[in-house]
């Protein structure tokens, strides 16, 4: 009965050897080993793993687990849907053989997610938390898609990604290890860092290769303790680029030990070769405000941008609380300048001063200078601040028709109020030689509630 039962569980395997892949290769392999109860056990779990394999679509339409949405762990031939306000959390190992996913979150903490054949991601945002591990022994595509890895998590490459209107971000102390494979990029970025010393998170290629198909693409290290290593060139829009002989960011006192293959941060390699400072993801040339009738019409204008999300415009009339007042959706990746506009209907009384929040495809962000401008019915002043940046003291300049009793006050990027005077004519000066290096806020409001807000930068 032993053998007939052996017997049977081969022919299984063989049968259905390319919907299994590796799972049926190892089952082979272990077979020989098997004791009879075991082999039961098995080929219920091969029954399993064979109604798995029929293409199977699941729907995810609210933030839900990956065990409660009933998906196995061994999911192959699987079509994930995300709605695109849901998050799909990873609760437990999984291993996939032709899996797409599509659209909405997903948050892995701590598990581990394994390719052993194809697999895609298209629109979706993934976030690779604590120890988290992505492994891909088959080839993945991922478009318009976010990934961050964050903590100790990392990346395991085997074989190809191609990475398409995409992002994959290392923080903190997390990292990529390819091995094998091409890495490529088309309007798409790799980053290990953000700006931070703390980080040490890095970009390896040992044994594979990147290639970056156009003049939009780049890897960037954000930090002096993030690399890129590898021993081989890379490619970028057919050019052939080598970092092997670099030794920048490295051997002077303070800094990394200089050892080839390996480029410390900050640097960037794009198409052009390396450069030593980090890629931010929008370049912003210009930003103003003007007042149209009622209206504030705001422009601006992007020399570069990086796998853009979009823009969202914040008002404030005291230049402390700010509201978000609309969205403009952003270019994404081009170096041609691109314009950009938004109007604010009907305005009036005090000052109302605008701020862009430039939002990434993983949800990071910059913001902009802060411009203002004041209503026809606010009584007319044009004040400016200088010298800026200071080191002792700033005078704050009125010119046109002038309060003369004012209230003057330095407030720090947290919002709490430092200091506060009072200030009379046309000429004003604010002692800030007491105050740590580092950005403030000047906000200027006369008795009738008009007011003005400078940003100040403090040197020492």
């Amino acid at each position: 009965m032993l053998k007939l039962i052996n017997k049977l569980l081969i022919i299984i395997l063989l049968c259905h050897w390319h919907s299994l892949g590796h799972i049926g290769l190892f089952l082979i392999i272990k077979m020989s080993f098997m004791k009879k109860f075991l082999i039961i056990s098995t080929l219920a779990t091969l029954i399993t793993a064979t109604q798995a394999s029929a293409e199977t679509t699941y729907t995810i339409k609210s933030n839900s687990t990956y065990s409660e949405a009933g998906i196995p762990s061994q999911c192959m031939n699987c079509i994930i849907n995300i709605a695109s306000n849901a998050t799909l959390t990873i609760d437990k190992d999984i291993y996939l053989q032709n899996v797409a996913f599509n659209g909405g979150a997903i948050l892995i903490d701590n598990k581990k997610m394994t390719f052993w054949s194809n697999g895609s991601f298209t629109n979706v945002t993934v976030s690779f938390k604590s120890g988290a591990n992505l492994v891909n022994s088959g080839a993945l595509t991922i478009s318009g898609s976010a990934f961050t890895f964050s903590g100790n998590a990392y990346a395991t490459v085997y074989t190809s990604i191609a990475l398409s209107n995409s992002s994959w971000k290392f923080l903190d102390n997390a990292y990529m290890e390819s091995t094998g494979g091409t890495f490529s990029l088309s309007a798409s970025s790799l980053s290990a860092g953000d700006g931070s010393t703390t980080s040490k998170a890095y970009i390896r290629f040992n044994g594979g290769t990147l290639n970056e198909l156009d003049n939009i693409s780049f890897v960037t290290l954000g930090g002096t303790n993030n690399y890129y290593f590898n021993w081989s060139n890379y490619s970028a829009n057919g050019r052939s680029i080598k970092t092997t002989d670099d030794k920048q960011n490295c051997g002077t006192p303070g800094a990394n030990a200089c050892s080839s293959p390996v480029l410390y941060g900050p640097a960037t390699l794009t198409s052009g070769g390396y450069s030593s400072a980090a890629m931010l993801p929008v370049k912003l040339s210009a930003f103003s405000v003007r007042l149209s009738g009622t209206n504030a019409i705001l422009s601006w204008t992007t020399d570069q941008e990086m796998n853009s999300s979009r823009f969202e415009i914040e008002k404030s009339t005291d230049g402390i609380k700010w509201t978000s007042i609309g969205s403009v959706a952003a270019q994404g990746n081009t170096t041609n300048a691109t314009s950009y506009t938004f109007t604010d209907a009907a305005i009036s009384g005090a000052t109302v001063s605008y701020r862009l929040k430039m939002i990434d495809l993983d949800e990071a962000f910059e913001y902009s200078s802060i411009r203002s401008v004041k209503p026809a019915a606010a009584t007319t002043r044009e004040m400016t601040i200088y010298p800026n940046p200071a080191t002792d003291y700033v005078v704050i300049s009125s010119k046109g028709a002038v309060a003369q009793n004012v209230t003057i006050q330095l407030i720090g990027m947290n919002g709490q109020v430092l200091k506060q005077i009072n200030g009379n004519g046309s000429n004003t000066t604010l002692q800030v030689n007491g105050f740590h290096a580092g950005n403030y806020i000047v906000r200027v409001a006369d008795a009738t509630g008009n007011a003005q807000s400078f940003k100040l930068l403090i040197a020492k």
